[in-house]
């Protein structure tokens, strides 16, 4: 209808949510800038709010990995003013909610002990307004900052920290932490009957697994492989429950790198085989070349260890093709890690071959 502007906020933000999706940040901040600009007008407090926690999500989904670009700094500062009208308003939830969010802002731009402090406070609103979903929604987010400082501990305390042993205990100390927090979000996305949240969390708490069997050097590597390969093998069969193709193939590559550290060739082989072809199924190159990549040093490895020269030829084979497509992608660093492994598997083919 002609001037129903409350209307026109609504059909603006649904087509901003909608961009989003879609993955067209662009349009999509454009809409909800014209819908923020009708309810700062209509005094609207409560809409406006809304309408800058999903401009912020918009700015956010524009960053690069790298973390420094202006879009996570807007998209910070977007949520801060959209925290402000929560606390004004005196809407606990919403203000924990654009806490989460905000943490989110923090986590991708490297600042993680303010990413830490703010999902603690929004942990703590979840639990006071009885939102459960959010609850473990933020455990789930104070899992992912500890990973993260487990992969870089210099991150947390630099200056207390030198090389070696030290970083190693530290990452250990972080990737236990990060596990703790999983658990408990597996916990709620099981008591809620949340199979996607639940799926996630496994495939969190089993990447979080492997990442301490590799730093942690205390003759517990196995162990935390095997709790791994449990927790995978959970993930991948809620995927395929749910028909997720995406994420049953992405478990079943990192169910792969469990078995390949484990020394189980052939079961890592079983893994990235089907891994590979759902990549190729739908459409995913970039995923596909991964696979390949993982296949091709796979059966390199099991082709010296049964010294059998087909199966090193079938390794080099998917080596080639992964370097083609790294090169289609323009992705140097893996063209450079590729050509590494491809050297080498072609030295062992000629000492196999004299």
């Amino acid at each position: 209808e002609y001037g129903n502007r409350e209307g026109e906020i609504e059909l603006l933000g649904n087509l901003g949510r909608a961009y989003c999706a879609l993955r067209q940040a662009r349009p999509a901040i454009d809409a909800y800038q014209r819908a923020l600009a009708i309810a700062r007008e209509q005094k609207d407090r409560s809409t406006e709010g809304e309408l800058l926690a999903d401009l912020g999500d918009a700015y956010l989904s524009m960053g690069r990995p790298e973390g420094q670009s202006a879009q996570y700094r807007t998209a910070l500062e977007t949520y801060q003013q959209a925290l402000s009208i929560a606390r004004e308003l005196g809407d606990r939830r919403a203000e924990g909610n654009r806490l989460g969010r905000l943490g989110g802002a923090y986590h991708a731009l490297g600042d993680w002990q303010q990413a830490i402090q703010v999902y603690e406070q929004a942990l703590a609103i979840a639990h006071e307004v009885n939102d459960t979903r959010g609850e473990g929604n933020r455990l789930n987010n104070l899992g992912n900052v500890y990973y993260a400082l487990g992969r870089d501990p210099k991150k947390a305390r630099p200056a207390a920290l030198s090389v070696g042993r030290q970083l190693q205990e530290a990452a250990a100390a972080h990737y236990r932490t990060a596990a703790d927090y999983y658990r408990r979000a597996l916990s709620i996305a099981r008591g809620v009957n949340d199979r996607r949240a639940e799926g996630n969390r496994l495939a969190n708490l089993g990447n979080t697994y492997s990442a301490l069997a590799h730093v942690q050097r205390d003759g517990s590597e196995a162990a935390n492989y095997r709790t791994a390969l449990e927790t995978y093998r959970a993930a991948v069969s809620i995927a395929r429950d749910l028909g997720d193709r995406s994420a049953e193939a992405s478990r079943l590559g990192s169910l792969g790198n469990a078995h390949y550290a484990l020394g189980e060739l052939e079961s890592a082989i079983e893994c990235y085989e089907p891994a590979l072809a759902i990549a190729r199924e739908v459409g995913a190159r970039r995923v596909e070349g991964t696979h390949l990549g993982r296949l091709g040093t796979a059966y390199r490895e099991l082709g010296r260890r049964q010294h059998d020269v087909e199966i090193q030829e079938q390794g080099i084979h998917a080596l080639e093709q992964a370097l083609a497509i790294a090169r289609e992608q323009g992705d140097r660093r893996q063209e450079s890690s590729l050509l590494g492994h491809l050297g080498s598997a072609l030295y062992d083919l000629g000492n196999a071959s004299q």
